[in-house]
């Protein structure tokens, strides 16, 4: 398993930073690896499923998301599937005296040959982490503008 965190830090205020980011859809705006985020089914509570498309490992791959955990205006979780891997999603929002501090923390583990490549993945997926760290800061920049 190839666990990675980030915290950004920025000036929205919590209300709108958690709204945002609990809407999975954006990720297409701010998140590295997305290439388009379509809610399916649901209302964004829990059991809400998305159909993420996503560039990885060179492919482009159909991730099914579906919301396991919520805490409304704190934090949101996921779980994110294929054939390759499993995902598991946590994004939180808190009070921060800059506006709010932003947690995204991605757990992936890969199935199939994938699993045998993970000690190469892991740079991989890091940079990842960092691209969809910098996206989140613009995107949340943004919701002040």
């Amino acid at each position: 398993m190839i666990e990675v965190q980030r915290e950004v830090i920025t000036s929205a205020d919590p209300r709108s930073a958690f709204d945002y980011l609990a809407d999975f859809t954006t990720t297409e705006q701010w998140d590295a690896g997305s290439i388009r985020t379509v809610r399916i089914r649901g209302n964004g509570d829990i059991g809400t499923h998305y159909a993420n498309s996503a560039k990885f490992a060179g492919r482009t791959r159909d991730v099914d998301y579906e919301v396991i955990a919520l805490t409304p205006g704190s934090s949101i979780e996921l779980r994110g599937s294929t054939s390759a891997l499993m995902a598991h999603d946590i994004i939180t929002v808190e009070p921060h005296p800059s506006g709010s501090a932003v947690t995204y923390r991605v757990e992936f583990t890969f199935r199939g040959w994938l699993r045998y490549a993970e000690p190469i993945l892991r740079r991989t997926m890091s940079n990842r982490a960092d691209h969809s760290a910098a996206g989140l800061r613009r995107e949340l920049a943004r919701l002040q503008a």
